[in-house]
Parts: C-alpha cells; sequence; structure tokens
C-alpha cells in the first residue's frame, strides 16, 4: 500500500490525491469484508462460506460506490482514481481469500449421515 503510495507521488498531485482517495475507498470495502469473514472463525463450514461470500458482495458494492460518487462528484483524476481502485481491489481481495482459505481450512464440518428422509431408492441402499 505505502509503496504504490509512494510511486503514485511521483506522478504529480493528481496522481497523489487519487490514490489517497482510493486507498480510501478501497480501506473501507476490505475492512468491513474482512470484519465479515472474521466473525466465521472457528464455526460451522457452510455459514462460513456464506459469510464469505457477502463480503465480496460489501467489497464489490462499496468499490463501486465509491467510484460512483468519487468520479461523478469530485474533481480528481478519473483515471489515476480507477486505476489505484482496481491495484488497491486486487490487493484487498488477495488478503481476503487467503485469510478465507485459511479459515474454511480450519473449520469445523458436519460429518453426521443424514437420516433416510426422501424414501428414494438412493437413500435406501446408500
Amino acid at each position: 500500500l505505502l509503496f504504490v503510495f509512494r510511486l503514485s507521488e511521483t506522478a504529480g498531485s493528481d496522481s497523489s490525491n487519487a490514490c489517497m482517495a482510493a486507498v480510501i475507498t478501497t480501506s473501507a470495502g476490505g475492512l468491513c469484508s474482512l470484519y465479515l469473514v472474521a466473525k466465521t472463525w472457528r464455526r460451522d463450514l457452510m455459514p462460513s462460506l456464506g459469510l464469505i461470500l457477502c463480503g465480496s458482495a460489501v467489497r464489490i458494492l462499496i468499490a463501486g460506490a465509491g467510484i460512483a460518487i468519487i468520479t461523478f462528484f469530485t474533481d480528481l483524476n478519473k483515471s489515476w482514481y480507477i486505476f489505484y481502485v482496481g491495484i488497491f481491489y486486487v490487493l484487498f481481495l488477495l488478503v481476503d481469500t487467503g485469510l478465507a482459505l485459511w479459515m474454511l481450512s480450519h473449520c469445523s464440518r458436519n460429518d453426521e449421515k443424514e437420516p433416510c428422509v426422501h424414501g428414494n431408492l438412493w437413500d435406501m441402499v446408500g
């Protein structure tokens, strides 16, 4: 994050301002997404998967809303802003996905076999 911000300063003040706005936008989305993923710590597998998908949707919605608001209502350089949002979105996506995969490898699974409730041939044989 700091490396990209330092590189943005070499392109001028327009690029630096757009980078700072992108950091704020994607950090808000990334932290909300990480919060939802962290809520499933040591829980069952299915609620964990559901909240991981919800976290991804929240990150996309916050990034999209931030892009819409900042490009329409501010005088920042739009191309630099969208460029930096893309870079930081990918960085938060990698961190969020890595955490989610690590958490899924440590989730508990319900390996209990369900009772034969459907009454079909597969339930009777299996």
